[in-house]
């Protein structure tokens, strides 16, 4: 996976056991990461699944390594995708816009590990229409 980092603008920050930690300058780079790391990893025969989490927004950057409630979204995520998908937050995906050859799919609410309120996600794949236009969610009532 290191291979694609350069392609993809991001830096590796650290393994934490089977995992890897990343940072991307923009968001549409992750997201597009992690739709890549998914495809290159199933590709390769009895590799086992991965799964990937996306989240954007501010962290604090310590000797580098990175630390924040941005960053626990974002572990959070990736324990919360499905084997095999990638799991990004909406505050990613707006950040993002407009992806070409991205699907998004329905907001989701998701209640993560040690956080009071839940995080509106999406999972994405890789379009085959070609094209994805970004429309702002609008909140789901939380009963």
């Amino acid at each position: 996976m290191r291979a694609l980092l350069v392609a993809h603008s991001a830096e590796e920050i650290k393994t934490i056991g089977d995992a890897l930690m990343l940072r991307c300058e923009r968001p549409d780079d992750a997201v597009r990461l992690g739709l890549r790391i998914i495809s290159e990893l199933e590709a390769i025969p009895g590799f086992p699944v991965a799964r990937v989490g996306v989240h954007t927004g501010s962290a604090v950057c310590r000797e580098g390594d990175w630390y924040g409630t941005t960053v626990n979204v974002a572990s959070r995520l990736c324990t919360a995708a499905g084997a095999g998908s990638v799991l990004v937050s909406d505050q990613t995906c707006r950040a993002a816009g407009r992806m070409r050859k991205v699907d998004l799919g329905d907001t989701e609410l998701h209640w993560l590990k040690n956080l009071t309120t839940p995080v509106e996600a999406r999972l994405v794949s890789e379009s085959r229409a070609g094209h994805c236009m970004l429309a702002r969610a609008m909140p789901r009532p939380v009963i």
